[in-house]
């Protein structure tokens, strides 16, 4: 199948081969946003197929191989150098073309959210009596938070006396991020495993974790909503976070299944995600919160820290468009 983008200023041909293709797939283009798209290597793309290779032959001088499978069946398909959004859309376009593709969409890049991180409770007027705290101090006398696993999806955890009761398990999904000028973009070097510290040492996950589950009532630091809740790091944030670790990430903290990683023995019935961008919510991230609402989990995202429409951004828009294919 050969595709020629419909830019006059980019003539970009593109040859998209599937090897091992079984059945056959209902033609028809996936709406595509290339949101982010500046610098990209990385997309995310569903095959309606099962498929072994993708071979992509380019007219210009980049070419695409799959990487790796990831969760939902989609894979991440990255380019040898950095795109610009010309080229971006070409190939979005490509895919897009494709009967054989159920979607395809840039592997965007997230920032985490700014977060208060008050060392005392008192300073904590946020969990005081109304009117403008939350009434934490009543609220503790119904519960909690025993019993309750929450999961992080963060920069990963750090030694800490006034969290380390709280944290169990963990994993860190943060591999080679998109964009150029990142010489150590995992900050650790050795892309995914069992060890979800925060190499980059931002802290970041910590004080979101401190705010969920702090050990409360030692003398020490500050007050946790849900002191009586277990803490899963799930690091996806390196030097940014990649919207394809961030979908692993939240799959595998309800119970999902992720290629190549082993399974979450404490699955979480909470997902707590201080992670955004500013696009709306792309297709796979929403079959990931999906998921995770079919298995029981709330998920919990960060708003207002930007002073603006909370629906320009992702994944705090939990209602994205989909394929029409699937009647949305």
């Amino acid at each position: 199948m050969a595709v020629r983008s419909s830019r006059p200023t980019r003539a970009v041909a593109a040859s998209l081969l599937l090897t091992a293709v079984v059945g056959s797939a209902p033609a028809g283009a996936a709406p595509l946003d290339p949101g982010a798209s500046a610098n990209l290597t990385s997309f995310i793309v569903k095959f309606n197929a099962p498929t072994s290779v993708l071979k992509q032959s380019l007219t210009e001088d980049f070419d695409l191989n799959i990487k790796r499978p990831m969760s939902f069946g989609a894979n991440v398909v990255t380019a040898d150098r950095a795109l610009d959004d010309a080229e971006t859309s070409a190939v979005l376009d490509a895919l897009a073309s494709d009967p054989n593709v159920e979607y395809a969409v840039p592997n965007a890049v997230l920032t985490a959210s700014a977060i208060p991180n008050d060392p005392r409770f008192p300073d904590q007027w946020h969990l005081q009596d109304a009117p403008v705290g939350i009434e934490m101090p009543k609220a503790w006398d119904l519960a909690t938070g025993a019993g309750v696993t929450v999961a992080v999806l963060d920069s990963g955890r750090l030694d800490h006396p006034d969290l380390n009761p709280a944290f169990v398990g963990g994993y860190d999904f943060v591999s080679d991020l998109p964009g150029p000028g990142n010489p150590n973009p995992t900050c650790d070097g050795d892309l995914r495993d069992a060890d979800p510290t925060d190499a980059c040492n931002y802290g970041h996950g910590v004080r979101t974790g401190g705010t969920i589950a702090a050990t409360t009532g030692n003398n020490e630091g500050v007050a946790g909503v849900a002191f009586g809740a277990r803490i899963v790091p799930v690091r996806v944030l390196g030097l940014f976070a990649s919207l394809a670790d961030v979908i692993d990430g939240l799959n595998w903290a309800v119970g999902g299944t992720v290629p190549g990683v082993p399974p979450n023995p404490n699955p979480a019935s909470v997902v707590n995600m201080s992670i955004n961008g500013e696009l709306p919510c792309l297709e796979p991230m929403q079959l990931a919160l999906d998921a995770a609402v079919a298995a029981g989990a709330v998920v919990v995202v960060s708003a207002g820290n930007t002073s603006q429409d909370v629906s320009a951004e992702m994944p705090r828009q939990l209602h994205g468009r989909l394929s029409p294919r699937r009647g949305k």
